[in-house]
């Protein structure tokens, strides 16, 4: 027999459910993706982190050996020692003068021996029986010190005589005297690296949580050698792999590079390894992680994340198959929470209406005082027996109510308190009607002095408000119009101006012979005044553009900018009558060429009244006020008189005599223009005839 689900909404819900399944699903395997890459992403900084930090402090130690082999070096009274040892007879007496001077540094830095030895290879004095021995592969280099004369660091080696793995510390020993300079021994420090290299590459990582592994090792022609003190600290000795085994993180990186690699350890176990090479010890250190400990915190995560869903998804199961029995309990259960929820409401609503100073109360469509805050009744007083309330009654709210156009909102009226005095009162009321019911909801208010003049500015800066909307609309609009205009008049007198300066043309080539040197003059005369006319109208078409034109702002480099203008203003001035001088300047955030327009008028400007100089001067710099960045063009010019500073950024306003200097007047108003809508400043500051600096601000760089 066929079950079949009956409620439609129940099968809604299950369909909800599959989908809502599928996609859970689908989203932890997405998570589980995002997790692993993340886990391998910080294992991979975390492993970088550790490797750089390591291969700092080894640098660090093998330079302050070399420092201390240095000091050994370059001390006479250290050479002058061992010299007399070797060829005075000094003999006991030098021993333990050169003992004092070694022997605390090989305690205080865990030296495993030392030596001193003639250039033959004759050992005079070390802290070890049969030094010449042990460490003939040392004395070997005493052909290398006779020709460099230097202190060498050796790099690690296994000493066939002992089996130990060791560093040694080549130092000249020379005499030196005013008549000469020679080299007559050496003196090695036979290092360990156990005692501090090997505590400091081992030491315990603090950037990670996982379990760190570190490992040196060496290579040659075709092999690697691990050492293997990594693993068992008391076996000085390579563990050796051939280079041919790609399989290996240690092999990849000698062949890729520096870096990090995944593959395979010294001892076959999958690994993640940043491997480095410390050139300074002709060794390589890899820092590891295991990779099955990388993919347990990533499985570990998921296997909670995936428990926690199925947790969800298994509840949510349960309540679907619930639902088909249990939606009318929900339904009571819901209901009664709601009611729960309205009785708190209630309860809170009334804590608020006895406790508020504002005079509330409750009217019933008869108008009846349904109830009345402590407020209330302290205004209006208490009822006089069971039959009459108060002095005010809801019958005379709802007269009030009556003349309103609408059922409920606000107004303005008399009232009297139980004391016989009127009082005036804003009335506030709400139609709270439902379920059949008509309440109404009086909040009462007493309008004092202070409240009626603090309601009367809020009237009147509402209009306010609406005025200055309404006037900025109207200069908005003159502002378009004006611009407009402007335009228009400066392209449409163009056509004219082309057909004078055209036709005086023709006049001057046709008549020229005709006119006497007065008529020349005056034809010359209106052609230079064309000119000019031409000019102003190329002023104003640009000024107008300037205001309509939408700001480009981007990241601008002022040297480039500087320079560029300056050298289009003053092409036609030798270089020997001007001075230009630029701090280095700062990017700013603005429209590119709007600034280049802002210099190419300033430079212009400084040029010009600095004209009549005999050396032109001028200084570019500027200040970082924080917000703002302020640029300076300097001049030692005619400069002008500050009485007349207002004029000095207004169009057409020129500050000396077109005979004095040419121009229009609308440079300085194209860059106070620009310089605004950028939202800086422009300001000036002049001494006549002593030059000018002119001032443009630009918000810092967002």
């Amino acid at each position: 027999m066929k079950t079949q689900i009956k409620n439609p909404r129940f099968r809604k819900y299950l369909v909800s459910y599959l989908i809502l399944v599928a996609l859970v699903f689908s989203g932890a395997f997405y998570a589980f993706y995002l997790n692993q890459a993340d886990a391998f992403g910080d294992s991979e900084k975390q492993l970088i982190q550790a490797a750089g930090s390591k291969i700092q402090q080894i640098n660090n130690w093998k330079k302050e050996r070399i420092a201390e082999g240095q000091f050994l070096f370059k001390n006479g009274s250290f050479n002058s020692s061992a010299y007399k040892l070797f060829y005075g007879n000094g003999g006991r007496f030098n021993e333990e003068e050169l003992k004092n001077w070694v022997e605390p540094i090989k305690s205080n830095h865990l030296y495993r021996d030392y030596v001193f030895a003639g250039l033959n290879g004759k050992v005079f004095l070390s802290s070890t029986p049969d030094a010449e021995t042990i460490y003939s592969n040392v004395l070997s280099y005493t052909d290398s010190v006779r020709i460099s004369e230097k202190i060498f660091f050796t790099h690690l080696e296994n000493n066939p005589v002992t089996g130990k793995l060791e560093f040694y510390s080549v130092i000249p020993l020379k005499i030196r005297t005013p008549e000469k300079e020679e080299l007559f021994g050496i003196f090695f420090w036979v290092i360990d690296p156990a005692p501090e290299l090997y505590n400091l590459i081992f030491a315990e990582n603090y950037f990670s949580k996982l379990s760190t592994d570190a490992v040196l090792f060496r290579v040659t022609q075709d092999s690697i050698f691990f050492l293997s003190s990594i693993v068992k600290k008391d076996h000085y000795e390579f563990k050796k792999v051939s280079l041919g085994n790609d399989e290996l993180a240690a092999v990849k990186a000698v062949k890729g590079g520096d870096g990090i690699y995944s593959g395979l350890d010294y001892n076959g176990r999958n690994v993640l390894a940043s491997v480095y090479k410390i050139s300074s010890l002709n060794l390589y250190l890899a820092y590891k992680f295991e990779s099955s400990e990388i993919w347990s915190s990533v499985i570990g995560n998921t296997i909670f994340a995936f428990a926690a869903i199925l947790s969800l998804l298994g509840g949510f199961g349960f309540y679907l198959g619930c639902l088909l029995t249990n939606d009318e309990r929900k339904n009571i259960k819901k209901t009664l929470e709601l009611e729960t929820q309205r009785l708190e409401m209630v309860k809170r609503f009334g804590v608020v209406f006895e406790s508020s100073d504002e005079i509330m109360m409750i009217l019933d469509a008869e108008g009846r005082i349904m109830n009345i805050n402590q407020a209330g009744i302290r205004k209006y007083g208490r009822p006089y027996n069971n039959e009459t309330y108060f002095l005010l009654t809801g019958e005379q709210i709802k007269r009030e109510m009556d003349g309103l156009s609408v059922p409920e909102g606000k107004y303005e009226t008399i009232h009297r308190t139980h004391e016989d005095e009127e009082f005036e009162a804003e009335v506030s009321v709400q139609n709270l009607s439902g379920s059949g019911d008509n309440i109404v909801f009086v909040i009462v208010r007493e309008l004092t002095e202070k409240a009626k003049l603090l309601n009367e500015i809020k009237n009147l800066n509402i209009n306010l408000e609406k005025k200055v909307e309404k006037r900025t609309e109207e200069l908005q609009l003159v502002n378009k119009e004006l611009e407009s205009f402007t335009y228009s008049v400066s392209h449409d007198l163009r056509a004219p101006l082309r057909h004078i300066s055209g036709f005086i043309e023709l006049f001057s080539k046709k008549y020229k012979t005709k006119l006497d040197e007065g008529g020349l003059r005056y034809l010359s005369i209106i052609s230079e005044s064309a000119i000019d006319m031409g000019k102003l109208i190329d002023k104003l078409l640009i000024f107008s553009r300037i205001t309509r034109t939408e700001l480009v702002k981007e990241k601008t480099d002022l040297n480039k900018l500087v320079a560029e203008a300056f050298g289009v203003c003053a092409a036609d001035i030798k270089e020997n009558r001007i001075e230009f001088v630029s701090e280095t300047l700062p990017e700013i955030f603005a429209d590119r060429e709007m600034i280049r327009l802002v210099l190419t008028n300033l430079f212009s400007n400084a040029i010009k009244y600095s004209s009549k100089k005999s050396v032109i001067r001028i200084e570019v710099g500027y200040s970082d006020l924080g917000n703002e960045i302020v640029i300076f063009v300097k001049d030692n010019g005619a400069g002008f008189d500050m009485k007349y500073y207002d004029k000095l950024f207004k169009v057409f306003q020129r500050l000396h005599t077109a005979d004095e200097f040419e121009g229009t007047g609308i440079g300085l108003a194209n860059v106070e223009r620009i310089i605004r809508k950028h939202g800086g400043r422009v300001w000036a500051e002049s001494v006549l005839k002593q030059g000018s600096v002119f001032y443009f601000s630009v918000p810092v760089l967002n």
